[in-house]
C-alpha cells in the first residue's frame, strides 16, 4: 500500500533498473524512489512488490522461489 501511483506519470520500477542483481535492484529501488503516498493510505499493483516478496520468501523458506512455488 502507499507507493507510487499508476498513471502515466509514473513508471513500475520494475523496468528501471536492467542489468542489476535482485539484491541490487532491491537496494536501488528502496534507495531512489520517493513514495508518493503515505503507506496505507491507498493502493496499486505493483511488479515490484511481488518480485520483494519472492525474495522474502527465499528466505523464510530457505529455498529458491521457482522451487517452493512447485
Amino acid at each position: 500500500m502507499g507507493a507510487w501511483e499508476t498513471d502515466t506519470r509514473a513508471v513500475d520500477p520494475m523496468f528501471n533498473y536492467p542489468g542489476l542483481t535482485g539484491a541490487q535492484f532491491i537496494k536501488a529501488v528502496l534507495d531512489d524512489t520517493e513514495l508518493e503516498n503515505d503507506p496505507g493510505h491507498s493502493y496499486c499493483y505493483s511488479n515490484f512488490g511481488y518480485f520483494l516478496l519472492g525474495r522474502v520468501i527465499e528466505q523464510v523458506t530457505g529455498m529458491q522461489y521457482i522451487d517452493y512455488i512447485q
